[in-house]
């Protein structure tokens, strides 16, 4: 489902992927990991010291693929990377803005939660217990309020995103890259592994 939400390149897709980070407001639509921020992200993937290397050039498997001297299209193609882009070239077609196969990281050592209507206890026998704090500040509104809220699941990915899916659709609600994440993600740029192609035809 979050494939199809994924579209290639730079242009415009309907998920909303979004950090914390000075100069890139996410308060307006929750989407601020995109290319039109790529300053404000390039400082972002710095601030731990980890240098965005060029990883495609003219002595690389795709010389044809990101020859500028600025490290500009490196920037871009990582944070396209997390939106969904084959920048690393994971099938070797060297079409580095198509959208990948397995868009989504592996859910590994996460733990899944489900959070919907709220319900949380509200009969208390003291005023000591937490159900006595909600009973007595309005949780009861705030239940009848929020009745219908959609159910969503929460889990955490290796690809460093924290992904909010609605439990009917399927789709993904927003992603959430933290800023201390998204200081390692320049690692990602590893020139080592470029042109390294497994056995099934995809590189690692």
């Amino acid at each position: 489902m979050i494939k199809g939400q994924s579209t290639s390149g730079s242009s415009p897709d309907s998920r909303k992927i979004w950090t914390a980070w000075t100069g890139a407001s996410y308060k307006q639509n929750w989407d601020n990991f995109n290319t039109a921020n790529s300053t404000a992200l390039s400082n972002m993937f710095d601030q731990m010291g980890y240098t965005i290397q060029d990883y495609h050039h003219s002595g690389s498997d795709c010389p044809a693929v990101g020859n500028d001297v600025d490290l500009g299209d490196e920037v871009k193609g990582l944070i396209n990377f997390m939106k969904g882009n084959d920048y690393f070239d994971y099938n070797a077609n060297c079409d580095v803005e198509e959208v990948r196969s397995h868009v989504m990281g592996d859910i590994y050592h996460s733990q899944l939660i489900e959070v919907g209507a709220p319900d949380a206890n509200i009969a208390f026998t003291g005023n000591n217990q937490e159900a006595y704090y909600r009973a007595t500040n309005n949780y009861q509104g705030f239940m009848t309020q929020q009745a219908n809220r959609k159910k969503i699941i929460y889990a955490g990915a290796n690809s460093g995103i924290l992904h909010a899916i609605n439990q009917a659709t399927g789709e993904e609600q927003w992603g959430f890259i933290p800023p201390f994440v998204g200081s390692i993600l320049s690692q990602n740029n590893n020139k080592d592994t470029n042109g390294k192609v497994d056995g099934g035809g995809e590189r690692r």
